[in-house]
């Protein structure tokens, strides 16, 4: 698993790497099940500090995305649910995207295509 961060952005690396580790697990390059690399593998991989990867991990694990596993690491849940706390999340997150696209010019059918979009690219819920 490549992952590369843009150590320029505004974004912290941490929330970074955690927004990789979700889009593949979309894309089912990491499925559920599955161990992820060691707090120091990982932080080799991407050229961060230990302590930075695992407070990603402590942020996936209170998402509820991964579960850690004492000594054994850190895997995929296979029971990852969206509770209400994501759901507050999800609805404050699309509101701000949308009521920013509008006033930044975007029509409401090209917000919608590239909902779409992203929707086709890591596959739809079954």
């Amino acid at each position: 698993m490549i992952i590369k961060l843009n150590m320029q952005s505004s974004t912290p690396v941490y929330l970074q790497l955690r927004n990789e580790i979700i889009k593949r697990i979309a894309s089912k390059e990491i499925n559920p099940g599955e161990k992820l690399p060691t707090v120091r593998d990982m932080a080799k991989q991407v050229g961060l500090n230990p302590m930075t990867v695992n407070k990603t991990y402590q942020i996936l694990k209170e998402e509820g995305i991964v579960r850690t596993e004492g000594r054994n690491g850190v895997t995929v849940r296979e029971d990852i649910v969206a509770n209400e706390l994501f759901l507050s999340k999800l609805n404050n997150e699309v509101e701000l995207m949308v009521t920013e696209s509008i006033v930044r010019g975007f029509s409401i059918e090209k917000i919608i295509e590239m909902i779409n979009n992203t929707t086709k690219e890591y596959g739809e819920v079954k």
